[in-house]
């Protein structure tokens, strides 16, 4: 009894190993698909498309400078190949300002665009780059640096005053 189970053990196990797969398919963007041995395979190569160069672009120097606003901008000058998908400043209070610190979202395209920055803090140091995205990755001007203004004494909101009057009237 056991020699026969030990056959039918090999014979399920090389039926098994028989029927793994010998051939690679490889589905192509045109919908066809190539079916190679693999035993005729020694390595993969996958080449990615280019996807094009980074946007060229400078940044524009701030105006309009207050406590909590100033207008900056940028121009892009060429594309890379590829279209300019997003557009606008990057800033804060370190320099090299990436997208990944505060932005703005000026469009898309190539030319010149302008940003308003708001919220900023009085006497503080800003360091903000222009910046282009397209399908190459995105790319930064020019570093510029601007102070905002000192924030003077802030006006007290006038309050409506409330007066209570009390009357005896004769009954």
């Amino acid at each position: 009894m056991k020699p026969r189970i030990i056959l039918l053990a090999v014979l399920f196990m090389s039926s098994t190993l028989l029927s793994a797969q010998t051939i690679m398919n490889i589905h192509q963007s045109n919908g066809t698909v190539l079916q190679i041995p693999l035993n005729t395979i020694d390595s993969i190569t996958y080449t990615i498309p280019n996807p094009g160069n980074l946007a060229t672009l400078t940044t524009t120097n701030a105006s309009n400078v207050t406590t909590a606003s100033a207008t900056l901008g940028g121009n892009i000058t060429a594309d890379g190949g590829s279209t300019v998908t997003q557009r606008g400043v990057c800033y804060g209070t370190s320099t090299n300002p990436t997208t990944a610190n505060s932005t703005t979202n000026d469009g898309s395209g190539t030319g010149s665009f302008v940003s308003n920055l708001t919220g900023l803090a009085a006497s503080t140091t800003y360091y903000a780059r222009a910046y282009a995205t397209n399908s190459a990755g995105t790319a930064y001007g020019n570093e510029v640096s601007f102070t905002t203004t000192a924030g003077g004494a802030e006006a007290e909101p006038i309050q409506q005053a409330q007066y209570f009057v009390t009357a005896h009237l004769p009954r």
